[in-house]
């Protein structure tokens, strides 16, 4: 049999690194593979998909901030049963927005990490908003979370109130298989002619006689498929609900953020309008200053003028 020459921790390093990064050790590293002989794992290797810049940064956070990702996938699951339970009407939906406004701070926590990831990496125009619907969907559903505590994604992943919006075995890296190699050995050499005991088991081989039917057993089966259907779709209802949840949220945190940029811009407007106002009172009381020094000058400039006038008359009589 043949000996698997890598294991899957190997593979847990290629996605430490930037997507550029994993393309030339993924392809440096089939090619030692191959040239060691081992055909079946080099074209495993060579078929890993690179990480979108999204999923490289998720990866990142998932080796990096473990401990913060762990607990808000564990966020996830408390707000998928709590969904659930209000859907049931088990529970209050103030229980439910108190859940999604801790997580929604949960993954403005880690996006704040993903930044900094990014900005170590030089990459100024990160996708945060990739790895937000990611972190979401991760929350919103089981296999995504897994899919995000694997490391190993290959492509950001979103959820909306139908489900995932792929599948996703297509956004994970695949395990290694082992691939062994059998010895060849020939097939056992059959006789031209049967044996009596071959022809006896074939003249007496006659169709089974079908199975009796269990109505009972049927009936169990039927009200199990349909029980099975109702699961589904009380299934479905809780990932609507919880889609719908999400992008309410989101509108909300969008509409949050707007009011508060309204209002500091409301605050600093007041600030300019105040000292605006301040400055035209005492333009207005220059102004009234001005004013009265200017009728003054004026009556001076008229006396003066009564003055030039006499003499000038003066003059001309002497004259």
């Amino acid at each position: 049999m043949g000996r698997c020459r890598i294991d899957d921790r190997q593979i847990d390093s290629l996605y430490r690194l930037t997507p550029e990064d994993f393309v030339s050790a993924r392809d440096s590293l089939a090619r030692a593979l191959r040239s060691a002989g081992d055909k079946e794992m080099s074209a495993q290797v060579k078929a890993l998909r690179r990480p979108s810049v999204a999923a490289w940064l998720v990866n990142q956070l998932a080796r990096e901030r473990d401990d913060e990702l762990d607990e808000l996938l564990a966020t996830g699951a408390v707000l998928r049963a709590t969904q659930a339970a209000v859907l049931s009407g088990r529970a209050d939906g103030a229980q439910l927005q108190a859940l999604t406004a801790g997580r929604r701070e949960q993954i403005d926590a880690l996006l704040a990490a993903a930044r900094d990831l990014a900005a170590q990496a030089d990459r100024k125009n990160a996708p945060l908003d990739a790895v937000d619907a990611t972190l979401i969907a991760a929350t919103a559903d089981e296999s995504a979370a897994a899919a995000v505590r694997s490391g190993r994604l290959v492509k950001e992943l979103s959820y909306s109130g139908f489900g995932l919006s792929d599948d996703i075995a297509e956004a994970v890296a695949p395990a290694l298989r082992v691939v062994p190699r059998q010895a060849r050995t020939a097939p056992p050499a059959k006789s031209a002619r049967p044996t009596k005991a071959e022809r006896s088991h074939t003249t007496s081989n006659k169709p089974a006689a079908e199975p009796r039917r269990d109505p009972a057993a049927e009936r169990r089966a039927a009200a199990e498929a349909a029980a099975t259907a109702a699961v589904r779709q009380a299934q479905q209802a809780v990932n609507d609900a919880l889609g719908a949840a999400d992008d309410a949220q989101r509108a909300f945190d969008t509409l949050t953020r707007d009011v508060d940029r309204a209002a500091a811009d409301e605050q600093r407007l007041a600030g300019e309008l105040a000292a605006i106002r301040e400055q035209l009172a005492d333009s207005k009381e220059r102004q009234r200053v001005a004013r009265g020094v200017a009728r003054s000058a004026h009556a001076d400039a008229e006396r003066a003028r009564t003055v030039l006038v006499k003499a000038q008359q003066k003059l001309d009589h002497l004259r």
